[in-house]
């Protein structure tokens, strides 16, 4: 009764969790119904659910699901015996019929190449905090990135000021990108790379060059109604003041970064830490460290008890904000000015 009416994909999981109960129910799933009764940190590592449940007959190999049309997918046999199923019409995450990408990160899975000197390793009570902050930030429509799961290692013990149980955030956002990104790259003097960079969010991240916003000439307030849809090469502006393809990136990313930083002033929220390696291309709200928002008003509050001078405080978020975007200009500097500026500049240091 309950799968009348119900597009063909969700018809398909109805019948395909009907299969699932009935195996279970007459005790088929041997792996599973052994450790009835016990916990999850009982259960050995080797076991999984979804192992023990009887290949979906539909797909009977992961290369058959692979090979159907998304939309005639129900529930997806991914490898082995892993199933999916989900709604096309309500595709929370990965969206793709809005053409919304978003990467998945895993925060707290232990040392990887780019770890440095850290463990990589994250205690419960910091994964907890921005599972939380995060989805409270999204319910209040500030842009941030997202908590998907968060997952207790009850054997993991983390070494900070004391031994404290582990723990792994499953997050996904638009995009991880930060302004600290470019600012390694201008360190080294890698300018192709800073180029290649630049291309790959305005393409793969903004969704191409002509979705970055033009030039507005006019001081008429136009914050949200401003123009896009200037072709890649296109250059706008007078002589003297030219804005090519890079100066929109720019301004995209500025613009993304004051409405957000505006949100968290008004919503009195303060973040704690915002150096450029914690401020978003894409202008989301991100790795929340020592935030909090403000009981009552005190503009020099500050949740970051190593920040003595106030710098990450309430009052200055917006300043920061504006000081890591000052080191992006610098960072995109040579590709923003006007090609005939820019070879004068290279002309001039070459010169004796």
């Amino acid at each position: 009764m309950l799968s009348r009416g119900l597009p063909k994909p969700l018809m398909q999981l109805h019948k395909r969790i009907a299969q699932m109960s009935s195996h279970l129910s007459r005790g088929h799933a041997s792996s599973c119904s052994s450790y009835l009764g016990t916990s999850l940190a009982d259960l050995p590592k080797s076991w999984t659910f979804t192992s023990s449940l009887p290949p979906d007959p539909a797909f009977p190999t992961p290369a058959a699901s692979h090979k159907t049309d998304r939309d005639d997918i129900g529930p997806r046999q991914v490898t082995g015996h892993y199933l999916l199923g989900f709604d096309p019409k309500k595709r929370k995450i990965l969206s793709f019929s809005r053409n919304v990408r978003y990467e998945l990160q895993l925060k707290g899975a232990g040392i990887t190449p780019y770890s440095r000197f850290a463990d990589g390793k994250a205690v419960l009570r910091s994964s907890i905090r921005e599972f939380i902050v995060s989805e409270a930030l999204n319910g209040l429509k500030i842009p941030t990135t997202r908590a998907l799961s968060l997952t207790l290692l009850p054997h993991s013990k983390v070494r900070r000021e004391t031994l404290e149980p582990g723990a792994i955030v499953a997050r996904f956002a638009e995009s991880w990108l930060r302004i600290g990104t470019f600012d390694i790259l201008r360190a080294r003097g890698e300018r192709d790379l800073l180029r290649q960079l630049c291309t790959y969010i305005a393409e793969n991240v903004f969704q191409g060059w002509e979705s970055l916003p033009a030039r507005n000439t006019a001081d008429d307030g136009r914050v949200d109604k401003i123009e896009r849809g200037v072709s890649k090469d296109t250059i706008e502006g007078p002589d003297g003041l030219e804005e090519n393809r890079f100066t929109r990136l720019y301004r995209e990313i500025v613009r993304r970064n004051a409405k957000t930083v505006a949100a968290w002033q008004a919503y009195a929220f303060t973040n704690g830490v915002l150096n450029t390696d914690n401020t978003s291309i894409f202008g989301l709200s991100i790795d929340f460290g020592p935030f909090a928002f403000l009981d009552n008003f005190d503009p020099n509050y500050t949740p970051n008890h190593d920040d003595h001078m106030l710098r990450y405080s309430y009052r200055n978020q917006p300043t920061v904000i504006w000081w890591n975007l000052v080191r992006l200009g610098e960072s995109l500097g040579e590709l923003i000015a006007p090609r005939r500026r820019r070879q004068h500049s290279i002309h001039r240091r070459r010169s004796p």
